[in-house]
């Protein structure tokens, strides 16, 4: 991935990063003479690591990869169990994957790595335990246990993809449907009371 320059957006070359970078010091852009600071890694200067031919074909006695027989193994899938050549092992969250594993985990939504959207249980009980004070108070009849069920149940799923506090977002959705949850209770009892005073007072005497 090109660093661009802040001014024109043209993409600054590996020498002009490689020295701004090594004395910590701006460098002109080539194109429209803008001073950039850009602080990298030196391993993107570095050229990728990719073995050769020699190196990955298989000797005799030299177990090979489920996919090339003619290359040379060089990690067993953590998933399979198949041995894997240099160019088919995948590495992710410290796990060796084949190529079919890593399909099968990304259609059945196993790798949680490679998600790219999740649906948002704190939005969502927060949501149910607020739009009935907003609106209409009778749908919190509803929308409050829903809203406690959504807070328990998905308090240890995995959370949104980009930082937020979802933790706080399902205590506050907790609180707020046990006080919905309260109201309706003691409402009740009051009606149930009232009900009862109402029924003795028109007993004949």
């Amino acid at each position: 991935m090109a660093i661009r320059c802040t001014g024109c957006g043209f993409p600054l070359s590996n020498d002009v990063l490689e020295a701004g970078s090594a004395a910590h010091q701006f460098r002109p852009c080539r194109f429209c003479g803008s001073e950039t600071l850009a602080l990298v890694f030196p391993a993107m200067f570095a050229p990728p690591a990719i073995p050769s031919a020699a190196e990955m074909a298989a000797g005799a006695g030299d177990a090979t990869c489920f996919y090339h027989a003619s290359k040379r193994a060089a990690a067993p899938c953590s998933q399979c169990g198949r041995f894997l050549c240099a160019l088919c092992s995948v590495e992710l969250s410290g796990e060796v994957w084949c190529p079919e594993c890593l399909e099968a985990g990304r259609t059945r939504k196993r790798v949680v790595s490679l998600e790219h959207q999740r649906t948002l249980h704190d939005s969502i009980a927060l949501a149910l335990s607020t739009w009935p004070l907003l609106f209409f108070f009778y749908p919190s009849l509803v929308t409050a246990p829903a809203a406690l069920f959504f807070s328990i149940y998905y308090w240890n799923k995995p959370t949104s993809i980009v930082r937020r506090h979802p933790k706080a977002r399902l205590v506050i959705a907790m609180l707020l449907s046990l006080l919905q949850i309260a109201v309706w209770v003691t409402l009740v009892i009051f009606a149930i009371y009232q009900f009862r005073k109402g029924a003795f007072n028109r007993v004949p005497r």
